[in-house]
């Protein structure tokens, strides 16, 4: 059996519900601007699924911590690593946990970003 039948493409996985969710909150709060997917109101979604879709674009993770913040309303379940980022951030540390290879400082900006926009 061929290998590439077996797998999917990150292409593939863009074009899933499951992807386009996390697109939909991404886009409501102003992180992310796309070409290949009209938002929707976003819906409430599982934290889970925001690191899953981070697997196939790593700049979710970078933007995460700051959505959770500002739109708490739109996230299910938790995360302790991103609990630890996110209370890091909230007491205005200059240094956090880093999350994969997503520098705490990276993560942070996005959230004094948001601070700036709404």
């Amino acid at each position: 059996m061929d290998q590439n039948t077996t797998k999917t493409t990150a292409k593939e996985i863009r074009r899933t519900e499951r992807f386009g969710k996390v697109l939909d909150i991404l886009a409501h709060a102003r992180l992310l601007k796309t070409n290949y997917h009209k938002p929707k109101k976003p819906t409430p979604i599982n934290v889970v699924d925001f690191i899953w879709a981070g697997e196939f674009e790593p700049r979710i993770w970078e933007v995460l911590p700051a959505a959770i913040i500002h739109f708490p309303e739109l996230f299910l379940g938790k995360n302790k690593e991103f609990d630890q980022i996110i209370l890091a951030i909230k007491n205005k540390k200059d240094d956090g946990p880093d999350y994969q290879f997503i520098k705490f400082d990276d993560m942070k900006k996005w959230f004094l970003f948001l601070n700036n926009r709404i």
